[in-house]
């Protein structure tokens, strides 16, 4: 899996939200670091498909971004801000998603239960979504992005609002679910991408200020 970006630029009126954006990323956990303003939200939305650039180039595995069918198949999203209906289970809400994925039934049942496992899941399987717990809230949100076996995983900013217990039990999923896959992180907590992202960008104002890895020099002064 490889995502390639080259020169993005993205503009709403007379307002630059991304300013000539490059970047090569391959597999692994990658960390889009920035406050609120810096564009983080607006380039993962490009890469999922759901904004287009104005202009440079995408590309996700040598498709073009610009191929939203063939896109999706390969993302599964977490935005900052998601819900299911509240008095759903966790179990019927994931089996709801897979049938808009038109995932078949007998696929589909093997699949939640292994994304059940993989979130630590498994006792809250009855539960109402509207009961959960913030952590649990961002769990299950990890495994609806899943459902379709995506090659590329993109969170906005999962950690908000998360205690230090929750954080570090989603640091050691994003761990086990790394693998052949590229998940992209943005948060604006420093500490979340030096837990589980060898390389990241930071962000400022729409320019990137820095790329590279988390234990450079230049890493530490972007976040000090």
């Amino acid at each position: 899996m490889e995502i390639k970006i080259e020169h993005l630029s993205k503009t709403y009126g007379n307002q630059t939200v991304l300013d000539d954006i490059s970047l090569h990323i391959s597999s692994g956990t990658y960390g889009i670091l920035g406050g609120n303003g810096a564009g983080k939200t607006t380039l993962l939305r490009i890469l999922a498909s759901l904004s287009e650039p104005s202009s440079g180039t995408v590309q996700i595995n040598g498709i073009d971004i610009k191929k939203k069918k063939e896109i999706r198949k390969m993302i599964g999203y977490l935005p900052q801000e998601f819900s299911v209906y509240p008095g759903m289970s966790v179990g019927s809400a994931l089996d709801y998603l897979g049938i808009l994925s038109e995932i078949p039934r007998n696929i589909r049942k093997e699949r939640i239960r292994e994304l059940l496992k993989q979130t630590h899941l498994e006792q809250e399987k009855n539960k109402r979504f509207q009961t959960l717990s913030g952590g649990m809230k961002c769990r299950f949100g990890i495994a609806q992005a899943l459902l379709n076996h995506p090659g590329l995983l993109i969170l906005d900013e999962p950690t908000a609002g998360l205690d230090q217990e929750e954080r570090a039990r989603f640091y050691r999923i994003l761990s086990e679910l790394a693998g052949d896959r590229i998940i992209l992180l943005s948060t604006h907590i420093d500490e979340d991408i030096e837990a589980v992202c060898p390389r990241a960008a930071v962000l400022s104002g729409g320019r990137m200020i820095f790329e590279g890895e988390t234990s450079e020099w230049g890493w530490k002064k972007c976040c000090s």
